[in-house]
């Protein structure tokens, strides 16, 4: 049982303003550039760590049984958590995503494109990051959190909060696309457009052949996994 539509789209949008407002504050108060994806990683760190809190909040109400409010079934009901071994297979399927499928999405763009979609261009913000850690532990804190924290946060958002939500209304294949638009465009990176939204509809068609929201986190957790070792500092 999902969480009812208008519930999940409050609670997303609201979440999602509170997350920009407290960042927004915090990198005026720190005086760094007010682009949070050009801070320093420390603060672009925290700045995630508390969006996650808000985020994990907000999933947190969206299940909560009030009068008015369409029941949940619980946080398990609500965004199909639930977990079987073959989930791990969903490690393959994301890594090759990410060294089959974007590849070749983006050989087609720059066959059109060659300056918008450049390799350059696509790994500019990624190396970035790696680039901006200046030791061991940092990269290791930063890996972390973009194998395990940042899918297990994101699918329980998109997939299991929105795309859940939106199913009760719409086709499973509408939803999924649908929430994959979101999904690419809250990443506020145009270059990474296209291959965010092909690979959300991988996360998403997960969630719908298994109904398990853990076989997206898995599919998801292989493809960033993947493009962390390809990027990783030697």
């Amino acid at each position: 049982m999902a969480v009812g539509l208008r519930t999940a789209l409050g609670v997303w949008i609201a979440a999602w303003l509170l997350i920009q407002a407290v960042g927004a504050v915090i990198l005026l108060a720190s005086g760094s550039s007010s682009n949070p994806l050009q801070a320093p990683l420390a603060l672009l760190l925290s700045l995630l760590f508390i969006g996650w809190a808000i985020w994990v909040v907000a999933l947190w109400y969206a299940v909560q049984e009030r009068p008015g409010r369409e029941p949940s079934g619980g946080w398990r009901s609500a965004y199909a958590a639930r977990w079987r071994p073959i989930d791990a297979a969903g490690l393959a399927v994301g890594a090759l995503l990410q060294v089959v499928l974007v590849p070749a999405v983006y050989a087609v763009l720059r066959s059109v494109w060659p300056a918008a979609f450049s390799e350059e261009a696509l790994g500019e913000f990624a190396e970035g990051l790696f680039d901006r850690a200046t030791s061991s532990v940092a990269t290791i804190a930063l890996a972390v959190t973009v194998v395990l924290g940042a899918p297990v946060i994101e699918e329980f958002v998109y997939r299991g909060l929105l795309q859940r939500s939106l199913a009760t209304r719409l086709s499973p294949m509408l939803a999924v696309v649908a929430v994959s638009v979101v999904f690419a465009l809250v990443h506020a990176r145009p270059v990474e457009y296209p291959g965010l939204f092909v690979v959300g509809l991988f996360f998403g068609a997960a969630l719908v052949l298994t109904g398990r929201i853990a076989t997206a986190i898995t599919v998801h957790m292989g493809f960033n996994l993947t493009a962390v070792v390809m990027i990783w500092p030697t």
